[in-house]
C-alpha cells in the first residue's frame, strides 16, 4: 500500500468509527494499518493499544482480536500479557498455525522453554497444509524494515541489536523462516544451546506450515546451508532446495539465449575450472592451497575462477602461482557466466554450494556443459545444473545414491583434499592460557556445530575424568563464554573447566598449540573438517561418531584415510567412554599419538599428488561418462 493510499484508508477508518463506534472490523483494521507504519512510536501503539482492547472486549472470543492484542502488547514489551492473549486465542482456534508459532516465540523469549516445547509439539502434530485460523496478517511493511535492520546488524556483529530487530519482526510475522533461521545461527555462536534448540523446532514448524512458493530463493539457500549443521526433515528439505532450482532456471531462461558452452578439447588435455568465492584465507582456500599445482599439465587445462568475498592472502596467491589460469570475476552473475563461457571448459567444479548467493546464478546459466559440486560442504548441492558430485563411500555410500539429483563419483580414499602446512615451534601451557598439569580435550570447530546432547557428553566426560579441561574456540561473538560456562555449571561441572582459545592469524601457530592438547573430541551434529585435518596434521589424535549424514561423517572419512579406523565410534556412548579411558590411560594415548604421527607421512590423507591423481581420474570418468 503506497503511503497515499495508506493515509486514505487510516481518514476512512477513523470516520467509520466516529460514526459507528462498535463497529469492531473498523478498530481491528485501524489497529493493523497502524502496526503497518515503519516506525512505530509510543503514541502510535498507544493507540493501536487502545484500539485492539476495544475490539477484545467488543469480540472476545474472536482469536483475530486476542492475536492482535498480543502483537500489540508484544511490541510495547509485555510479553507476559501478550502470552496471556496467545494462549486465549490458542484455546479459541487451537489448529491455527500462526496463533501457535506466536505462542511458542512468546513463551521461548520468556524463558519458559517446557512451554514453547509443549506448544511446538502441538504444531508438529497439527497436518501440514494451509493455515489454519490465519487470523490477522500484521505489519509486514514494519517486519520488512526489521528484518532490513537486523540483517544489517548481523552482519556486522551488532548480536544484541540484530536479536532484537529479528525477534520483533518473528513476533509480529511468526511465520518468517529466514529471521528464525538467522536467529538460530546467532544462538548457535553465542553458545545458548538450550534456545537454539527450540529455534530449530519453532523452524521446522514454520516451514512445514508454510507455502514455501512465496519464499525467495536467497533465504531459501540460507536455510539449506543451515540445514548441513542442524538437518530440516527430509520432506521439507526437498521442498526448500527443489524452491531455489526452480526460481533459479526461471532467472536463467529470463537472460537472453547465448551461445552454450560444449566444451573443448582440441588441444588433447581436458579443461576444467573450479569456481569459487573462498581462494583466500578461509578452509576452502586452506584446503586447496596446494591442489592446483598439482595437476598434472600434461592432461589438464585448470583454470582458477575467483569472485573475491573478502580480502586476498598469501592462500590467494598460493592459489593463483599453481593454477594455469587465474581469473578474477566480477560484474552480474550473467556477466561472470558469460565470463567462464569464453574459456570453452569441459567441466566447471563449484566449490561453494548453498554458501555463496551470487554464484548460484551464474551456475544455474550453466557456464560449462559439466558441472560438479565438490568441497564446499557434504553431500550435495541440489541444483538441476549440477550433474555430479565428489565424494567418498564413507561420506555418500553406495546404499545413498538415490537421495541425490546429481549422480555421485567416489574417491577412492577420502573426498577432501589437504594442503599441508608448516606447523610452528610449540608454545607453552602458559601461553595458550592452559593448566600445566590438566588433560586437556580440545573442541576447536565452530561452536555453531555444539548442541546440547554432544555439551551434556563433554560435561559428563569432564565429571569423570578428574581435572580435565575442555579447550573450545571463542567465536566473534563474546557471549559463547558465559553462555557455556553458566550450562556447564548447570551440569555440576565448574565453568572455569572450559577454556577458550582466540583467534591466531598465524596459522603455523594456530596448528602447534595443538600439540598442548592430548584428544580432539568431535562434535557429531556436524562433524570437524579442515578444524580436524589441522588436528591430524598437528599430531592431535581425534575422536568422532559415524553419523547418518554426510556433515556427520566427514571426521570418519578422514580418520580412515589415515589409518586410525579405531578412533571412529559408533555411538556417544561409546565415544564418552572412550574420552575417559584415553584421558585416563596415557599409553594407549601415546599409541594413537604414534601411529598417527608414522601415518602422516604415508597414508593418503595428507598426500595432495596422490589425491590430485584421483581427482583427475574421477574428472576424466566423469568426462566419459558424460560424452557416452
Amino acid at each position: 500500500m503506497t503511503d497515499g493510499a495508506a493515509k486514505q484508508a487510516e481518514s476512512n477508518l477513523r470516520q467509520i468509527i466516529a460514526d459507528t463506534p462498535e463497529n469492531t472490523q473498523a478498530h481491528i483494521d485501524l489497529a493493523t494499518l497502524l502496526l503497518q507504519r515503519a516506525e512505530l512510536d509510543e503514541a502510535t501503539l498507544d493507540e493501536a493499544s487502545r484500539l485492539a482492547h476495544h475490539a477484545v472486549v467488543q469480540a472476545p472470543r474472536r482469536a483475530e482480536t486476542q492475536f492482535l492484542l498480543a502483537t500489540v502488547l508484544r511490541e510495547m514489551g509485555r510479553t507476559e500479557d501478550a502470552a496471556a492473549c496467545l494462549r486465549t486465542a490458542a484455546q479459541i482456534e487451537p489448529s491455527s498455525v500462526i496463533v501457535l508459532l506466536s505462542l511458542a516465540h512468546t513463551e521461548m523469549t520468556r524463558g519458559h522453554a517446557e512451554a514453547a516445547d509443549a506448544v511446538l509439539d502441538r504444531l508438529l502434530r497439527l497436518q501440514p497444509g494451509p493455515r489454519h485460523g490465519q487470523v490477522v496478517q500484521v505489519i509486514q511493511a514494519h517486519a520488512a524494515r526489521l528484518m532490513e535492520l537486523a540483517f544489517t546488524a548481523d552482519q556486522m556483529h551488532y548480536f544484541d541489536e540484530a536479536i532484537a530487530n529479528y525477534e520483533t519482526a518473528v513476533a509480529q510475522n511468526p511465520g518468517y523462516a529466514f529471521a528464525l533461521s538467522r536467529l538460530l545461527t546467532i544462538d548457535g555462536i553465542a553458545g545458548n544451546l538450550a534456545t537454539a534448540e527450540l529455534r530449530h523446532k519453532l523452524l521446522i514448524a514454520s516451514l512445514l506450515h508454510s507455502d514455501m512458493r512465496s519464499a525467495v530463493w536467497q533465504d531459501l539457500a540460507v536455510m539449506a546451508y543451515q540445514a548441513v549443521i542442524r538437518p530440516l526433515p527430509r520432506a521439507i528439505y526437498k521442498v526448500v532446495t527443489e524452491t531455489i532450482d526452480r526460481q533459479l532456471v526461471e532467472l536463467a531462461h529470463g537472460q537472453e539465449r547465448r551461445p552454450q558452452n560444449v566444451g573443448s578439447s582440441k588441444s588433447g588435455r581436458l579443461k576444467i575450472g573450479y569456481l569459487s568465492t573462498f581462494f583466500r584465507d578461509h578452509p576452502i582456500g586452506h584446503v586447496t592451497a596446494a591442489l592446483f599445482a598439482a595437476h598434472d599439465r600434461a592432461r589438464f587445462d585448470v583454470h582458477v575462477f575467483y569472485v573475491p568475498g573478502g580480502p586476498s592472502s598469501d592462500y590467494t596467491r598460493l592459489i593463483a602461482d599453481g593454477a594455469e589460469h587465474f581469473v578474477e570475476l566480477q560484474g552480474t552473475h550473467v556477466e561472470m557466466a558469460d565470463a567462464i563461457a569464453a574459456y570453452s571448459l569441459d567441466i566447471l567444479i563449484y566449490l561453494d554450494g548453498y554458501m555463496t548467493l551470487s554464484l548460484l546464478p551464474a551456475v544455474a546459466l550453466r557456464p560449462a556443459p559439466i558441472q560438479v559440486f565438490w568441497l564446499g560442504h557434504a553431500g550435495n548441492c541440489e541444483l538441476s545444473s549440477i550433474d555430479y558430485v565428489v565424494a567418498d563411500a564413507t561420506v555418500i555410500p553406495p546404499t545413498e545414491d538415490g537421495d541425490y539429483t546429481a549422480k555421485v563419483v567416489r574417491l577412492p580414499d577420502v573426498y577432501h583434499c589437504a594442503s599441508p602446512h608448516a606447523v610452528g615451534p610449540t608454545m607453552t601451557r602458559t601461553e595458550a592460557g592452559l593448566p600445566e598439569s590438566s588433560f586437556v580435550y580440545c573442541a576447536f570447530n565452530n561452536p555453531e556445530k555444539i548442541d546440547r546432547r554432544i555439551f551434556a557428553t563433554w560435561m559428563s566426560i569432564l565429571r569423570r575424568a578428574e581435572g580435565s579441561v575442555m579447550w573450545l574456540s571463542r567465536t566473534h561473538n563474546p557471549a559463547i563464554a558465559d553462555n557455556l560456562r553458566t550450562a556447564a555449571t548447570n551440569h555440576g561441572v565448574d565453568g572455569s573447566r572450559l577454556i577458550f582459545a582466540a583467534r591466531l592469524p598465524d596459522k603455523s601457530a594456530h596448528l602447534a598449540r595443538h600439540r598442548l592438547a592430548g584428544l580432539f573430541l568431535d562434535t557429531p551434529l556436524h562433524c570437524a573438517s579442515t578444524t580436524a585435518l589441522d588436528a591430524l596434521w598437528a599430531g592431535l589424535p581425534l575422536l568422532t561418531v559415524n553419523g547418518a549424514r554426510p556433515s556427520a561423517r566427514i571426521a570418519a572419512s578422514f580418520l580412515r584415510a589415515i589409518g586410525l579406523e579405531d578412533m571412529i565410534c559408533s555411538s556417544l556412548a561409546e565415544y564418552e567412554e572412550r574420552a575417559v579411558f584415553f584421558a585416563t590411560d596415557p599409553d594407549a594415548l601415546a599409541d594413537v599419538r604414534q601411529r598417527l604421527n608414522a601415518n602422516r607421512e604415508t597414508y593418503p590423507l595428507f598426500q595432495i599428488g596422490m589425491f590430485c591423481r584421483n581427482l583427475e581420474l574421477a574428472l576424466e570418468q566423469i568426462h566419459g561418462d558424460h560424452a557416452r
